[in-house]
């Protein structure tokens, strides 16, 4: 039986629950809450609301990016679960409070009310733990097609890159994002929130792409490049890092950085550091695979 593996590791760290999320996840639950009641009442039968609510709430957020930032896909699926959990509320009462009024029962509002909170709230306590037995352990046998679209919208939208792939550099750095990048950023949590940008080469990068790519002409080489960040990575869906040894004779230096890269503390000045914090394939070939001797004759 395949392992289940959420497309978002519980490992990393993310921006979900907050009040944002929440409130809007509550608008949206009143509002299409309040169209599937009535049309339960009217006609006898409600529509799944889980779909629209993902477009929804990824097209919401996403509007508000400029005044909250970019939502994180668990910031969508909060919003989204809240509002269509409302609403499944909602046909849960009008399917079985009128049975109240058919006995002659007038149902005040406070307690209508009370019993669709604690509805609400037995159905969250009931699915911690079904969770591990109908998701974890049978998601190869169910398939939840309505769960499985929602899901496939939400990455559809906010997901990052299927891929991400590249080498680690002389300084621990990936791509063209360089230890220097971390003195712009006051924690390593505002780091691994840093977008793809524009940056300018250090002198040593310059040197290196001269030596390696232009015949040791640095004229060659332009100041700025365009890079990927730690945001990107970290949004992958898959990432594949290697050090081959293509480098020259002596692959003392990469040795050292690829070891250091996975297993130093994780900080914001060894950017290769930070493939520690998600699932990676990291890869060491030739020389750079040897074991490490040290000779202090």
């Amino acid at each position: 039986m395949k392992e289940h593996m959420p497309y978002v590791p519980a490992d990393t760290v993310l921006k979900d629950f907050n009040p944002k999320t929440v409130i809007l996840g509550v608008i949206l639950g009143a509002i299409f809450g309040s169209a599937n009641a009535y049309l339960g009442l009217r006609v006898g039968l409600t529509i799944s609301t889980a779909i629209p609510l993902a477009v929804v709430s990824v097209a919401i957020l996403t509007i508000l990016t400029p005044i909250f930032g970019k939502p994180s896909i668990l910031e969508c699926n909060i919003s989204q679960t809240t509002g269509s959990a409302s609403s499944s509320l909602a046909s849960g009462l009008i399917f079985t409070i009128p049975a109240l009024y058919l006995w002659n029962y007038d149902a005040p509002l406070l307690q209508i009310t009370l019993l669709a909170m604690c509805g609400g709230l037995l159905g969250v306590l009931f699915m911690i733990p079904l969770r591990n037995f109908l998701i974890v352990k049978e998601h190869h046998t169910l398939p939840y097609p309505e769960g499985t679209a929602s899901a496939e919208v939400l990455i559809a939208a906010t997901g990052g890159a299927d891929c991400c792939y590249g080498g680690i550099g002389w300084c621990g750095h990936i791509a063209f994002w360089e230890s220097s990048l971390g003195h712009n950023y006051d924690s390593l949590d505002e780091w691994k929130q840093a977008k793809a940008q524009i940056v300018e080469l250090t002198p040593m990068t310059i040197m290196q792409n001269a030596l390696h790519s232009f015949g040791g002409d640095w004229s060659w080489v332009p100041p700025k490049a365009a890079t990927i960040a730690p945001a990107d990575i970290l949004g992958a869906r898959h990432r594949s890092f290697w050090l081959d040894g293509v480098c020259g004779p002596d692959m003392a230096w990469e040795r050292f950085i690829a070891r250091l890269a996975a297993h130093c503390r994780v900080n914001r000045f060894v950017p290769g550091s930070i493939l520690q914090t998600v699932p990676t394939d990291y890869t060491l070939l030739g020389g750079v695979a040897d074991n490490v001797e040290i000779d202090m004759a």
